[in-house]
């Protein structure tokens, strides 16, 4: 029998400290798994999409404080394998649910906890991983050229490994970064490559996500009839696996489409079930998209009201969520809007915020574009020399992109000044 002395510590004293952390440990590996099951229970389709999204909403305040444990304590000691694994699992489960509740910078900054972590345990697929959907996440705030670097990272490692279902998901996400550079040929070889091996893994969710991104590629190369095609197929692939969110995108998709080949009334349905769709599973992204090309059509239409009234629920939204590029794009919608209801001052102000946004996330096809709208509007207010500045640097940046568009700019800028064309 142990003896036990007066002034000695208690032989089954326990260390406050060391409880503190088994109890933290506990927690944190506790609400990892939490968000693990509520990812599962989204990506089951169905009501799982939203009953999912309404589990991580109630349980948010506990995933974010112990992802912030997770990634307090990995920066403080980056050898405990623990920590590390906490950050990995917090980056890389429940993604589908994170990308839609998750602001851009806290989602990136999960997603480089998760990158960190992942090279620390030298987990190869954690690696992968990350890299992926930060890529995406980093080309949704207009960070395309970083987004690139990343996802070509990405893309190595899941050869390397033997990753078939992610090197699909890489290669489609490189194609949209394509098109966000408007190097469209690019866009729709990644896009094919990507629907080929979804269908060759039987990954219907990636096919569906394959044939919606084909779609829009081919829409925005002006062949609209073929994207009706691709995209009509993408939500009968969605519908059939209850993938909510792709729905969206392809009905949204399918609305611009429509739009196009000036089919207004079908287009406006389109649109408005996909916002009405996004609205019912929380995507506030999505709702803002479908918002946007909404306000498009009626533009397109005429309706140039109801085009603004749009365009400024659309805004409201990118800037609430930071998507940039977003904000960008419906920065320049509602320019052209007010631009043709004759509200020049107005009209200018939002294309000078589209030039500042597009400078700041290094858009350079948006940078000229929104440069040369500037100029128009100017020259409509009769500022000549504000005008033609802005319209030399629109020139000056399609030339360096080796765009077509600066003949066109050369040409405007040769009557702004009085020269006589050249026959």
């Amino acid at each position: 029998m142990t003896e036990f002395k007066w002034g000695g510590p208690h032989p089954r004293a326990i260390d406050p400290r060391k409880q503190k952390d088994e109890s933290d440990q506990r927690a944190v590996r506790h609400f990892a798994r939490r968000l693990g099951a509520v990812g599962a229970l989204y990506m089951s389709g169905g009501d799982g999409v939203t009953r999912g999204l309404d589990q991580f909403d109630l349980e948010m305040a506990n995933f974010d404080r112990w992802q912030a444990w997770a990634t307090r304590t990995f920066a403080a000691h980056p050898h405990d394998t623990f920590a590390a694994e906490m950050c990995r699992d917090f980056a890389l489960t429940g993604v589908d649910v994170t990308d839609l509740r998750l602001s851009a910078a806290e989602r990136i900054r999960w997603l480089e906890g998760g990158l960190a972590a992942g090279r620390r345990l030298g987990n190869r697929r954690a690696e992968m991983g990350a890299l992926a959907n930060l890529g995406s996440a980093r080309q949704r705030c207009g960070q395309t050229r970083e987004a690139l670097e990343l996802l070509e990272q990405a893309l190595t490692i899941a050869r390397e490994v033997g990753d078939r279902r992610t090197e699909g998901t890489v290669l489609a996400n490189m194609g949209n970064a394509w098109s966000a550079l408007s190097d469209l040929r690019q866009a729709v070889q990644y896009h094919e490559e990507a629907l080929t091996l979804a269908r060759g893994t039987g990954d219907r969710r990636g096919e569906g996500r394959a044939l919606n991104n084909l779609g829009i590629a081919w829409k925005n190369q002006g062949q609209p009839r073929r994207a009706a095609g691709l995209l009509d197929q993408a939500v009968a692939v969605a519908v059939a696996i209850g993938d909510r969110r792709t729905e969206g995108e392809a009905l949204n998709n399918l609305g611009s489409t429509w739009c196009d080949l000036r089919e207004f009334g079908t287009a406006t349905q389109y649109h408005e079930r996909a916002a009405d769709l996004f609205r019912g599973i929380g995507d506030r992204r999505g709702e803002g998209l479908a918002l946007n090309n909404w306000g498009v059509t009626c533009a397109a239409r005429g309706v140039l009201e109801e085009a603004v009234e749009r365009y400024e629920q659309a805004l409201a939204i990118a800037r609430e969520i930071g998507d940039r590029r977003t904000e960008g794009q419906v920065l320049g919608n509602l320019g052209a809007a007010l631009g043709r209801s004759r509200q020049l001052s107005r009209a200018a102000g939002y294309f000078a915020q589209n030039l500042a946004l597009a400078g700041e996330i290094g858009d350079r096809n948006s940078e000229a574009t929104a440069a040369f709208n500037l100029a128009l509007a100017l020259h409509g207010l009769g500022e000549s020399d504000r005008a033609i500045l802005h319209a030399e640097r629109a020139a000056e940046i399609f030339e360096a992109i080796r765009s077509s568009r600066a003949a066109e700019i050369r040409r405007t800028l040769a009557v702004w000044r009085g020269i006589p064309s050249e026959h």
